[in-house]
């Protein structure tokens, strides 16, 4: 068995001074919120287009069914972006670290998008 010494006192390591960083997060939760109502403004657009093309009777007929799939995925966008904003003012640990997973997997979709369009 190994003996401890009782008198040694545990090493502590060197306390970083501390930041405050509320108002940053605040700032850029209400940005992130911002940018989930006007992406869930983007559903509502888009149901009063199919809706104001169906009424027109002398226009090509819209199948509301080719659109669901984008509501969907913009509702979903939405409701993601409203919540991490929500959590991102009230200051949550969560917040952070999947707002950095959301923001880099979207950069690397958009640069994936670009190399498929132009080769």
């Amino acid at each position: 068995m190994s003996e401890q010494n009782p008198e040694a006192a545990p090493v502590e390591p060197a306390a970083l001074p501390y930041k405050d960083r509320s108002f940053g997060l605040s700032i850029f939760g209400l940005l992130t919120i911002l940018l989930g109502c006007l992406t869930g403004l983007l559903v509502v657009l888009m149901l009063a287009g199919v809706i104001a093309a169906a009424r027109n009777t002398r226009g090509p007929h819209v199948n509301l069914s080719a659109f669901l799939p984008a509501m969907l995925v913009y509702g979903i966008l939405a409701v993601a972006l409203i919540w991490l904003g929500i959590g991102s003012v009230m200051a949550r640990r969560w917040a952070r670290a999947l707002l950095l997973i959301f923001s880099w997997s979207w950069l690397a979709l958009g640069g994936f998008m670009m190399i498929v369009r132009h080769s």
